[in-house]
């Protein structure tokens, strides 16, 4: 999917399941404007109404960024609507360059510009006893913490 230009904002809020259960969640800050929605904090309309200006001001620096690299219809493109990429380059959204795998644009891209792919060099310690000590002792550790968790001694 190519598009989708919108910001979203989205999770539970349990402030009033935990305190249905006796538990007051708390969060401290300094500064009202700290942290105005969370999953668990109570959410006020000011809260609300902050965090979507926040949210705006993000989605307007976004907008900015697409307009700057691609010749794009703001009205039509940044609304946060989403298109396949055949469906971009068919209706002439400018979101799509072309209809390609990565590895034919790679190829095509290196018969312009000669690239240049850099391997990592092989470590020469992650070869032999001491990859095979290393994959031992994490199984070890592995079977501790879930022998902790479960509540077992080690």
């Amino acid at each position: 999917m190519v598009g989708s230009v919108g910001v979203v904002s989205e999770f539970i809020n349990f402030n009033k399941l935990l305190r249905n259960i006796g538990a007051e969640p708390l969060t401290l800050t300094a500064g009202n404007m700290k942290r105005t929605v969370t999953p668990l904090s109570e959410v006020t309309e000011e809260a609300k109404d902050a965090y979507k200006k926040q949210l705006e001001a993000i989605h307007r620096q976004f907008i900015a960024v697409v307009k700057k690299y691609r010749n794009v219809d703001e009205t039509l493109v940044c609304n946060g609507n989403h298109w396949t990429a055949a469906e971009s380059v068919e209706l002439g959204l400018n979101l799509v360059d072309e209809l390609a795998t990565s590895q034919d644009y790679l190829f095509r891209v290196n018969q312009e510009e000669h690239l240049v792919f850099i391997n990592k060099p092989e470590n020469p310690y992650e070869k032999g006893l001491l990859s095979i000590a290393r994959r031992g002792f994490s199984l070890v550790l592995d079977e501790l913490s879930e022998r902790l968790k479960m509540g077992g001694k080690v």
